[in-house]
């Protein structure tokens, strides 16, 4: 059989999508070569630049080339839809406010939260069983809900090998499975089990982090990771459950992705065009766009 190298500079891509990559770059490969793919025949991949194509997707663009012994043709580029994952709610967790000590003092926190059985109310402020501590910096009706992907657990559990984690142990209500920070845009609509929400913002963590993983590099650990997560408003009030299917209603027309929240906060997307984007997107807070207005000034 012909072999095919894939030099991949993604590191993300689980077993399964990796898998359905090299099924398909192998069918796109066929119609290039034809009758000439033979056993001495190598087709290398050599270039994969990734991007977004839907919600929890990867678009691929393959620079491909055929190797005939010492010679090399290139084939083309062409663009491949790979691994596209279902999207569902994994864990429904909550929790309500308890006092903690850290270093010698006493805090309040809620977020500590476990994963709960069953369907749970989502109601315009927050979840059925669930409380945050803080009202001056958490909840509010444009943090109702706080969603994680459960694709992230994975970078953490290498990234920090001696923490256990469990689902929930971000202070998530809702551990998400096929949503991503780079896909979902400020101001989309989903349904999630019966409820409708709204992405509102990312998270911007604040010492309880550190709190919650007892390491003081964890605020910025997960800030420079970009890895936020996303917290949603309540359109419609309903129910959800381990397992319930999450749908995109409607996508926001300024196509801001969450990330991209992070990026211009960070200073990391030198991009006015985007800067203005962001301004104008209405279900943006107003604390956000007043911390990006110092980057409209100087852009």
């Amino acid at each position: 059989m012909p072999l095919v190298t894939i030099k991949v500079f993604e590191d993300e891509l689980s077993h399964a999508q990796t898998e359905d990559l090299i099924h398909k770059v192998t069918e796109a490969v066929i119609p290039f070569v034809g009758e000439k793919l033979r056993d001495n025949t190598w087709v290398v991949i050599e270039e994969i630049a990734s991007g977004s194509w839907g919600i929890g997707g990867k678009r691929l663009v393959l620079k491909m080339f055929a190797q005939f012994g010492h010679r090399s043709k290139q084939l083309g580029l062409t663009a491949l839809r790979v691994g596209e994952l279902p999207m569902k709610i994994i864990s429904v967790n909550v929790g309500l406010p308890r006092e903690v000590v850290w270093k010698s003092m006493t805090v309040q926190t809620g977020i500590f939260k476990d994963p709960v059985d069953g369907p749970v109310k989502i109601r315009k402020l927050n979840l059925a069983g669930d409380q945050q501590a803080d009202l001056t910096v958490h909840g509010g009706a444009a943090k109702a809900v706080y969603a994680y992907p459960a694709e992230h657990y994975e970078y953490w559990r290498k990234k920090l090998p001696e923490v256990p984690f469990s689902w929930g142990k971000f202070g998530e209500n809702l551990t998400t499975e096929g949503l991503t920070e780079e896909t979902l845009c400020i101001g989309d609509h989903l349904r999630v089990g019966s409820a409708i929400l709204m992405v509102t913002q990312p998270r911007m963590p604040c010492y309880k982090l550190a709190l919650r993983f007892d390491r003081d590099d964890m605020v910025k650990r997960f800030l420079m990771s970009q890895r936020s997560g996303f917290y949603f408003s309540v359109i419609e009030e309903g129910e959800v459950h381990a397992g319930s299917k999450v749908e995109i209603l409607s996508r926001d027309p300024h196509r801001v992705a969450v990330v991209d929240i992070v990026r211009l906060y960070l200073g990391q997307a030198h991009d006015p065009d985007l800067l203005y984007r962001a301004m104008n997107v209405s279900p943006l807070p107003q604390n956000w766009k007043a911390e990006l207005a110092v980057r409209v000034e100087h852009a």
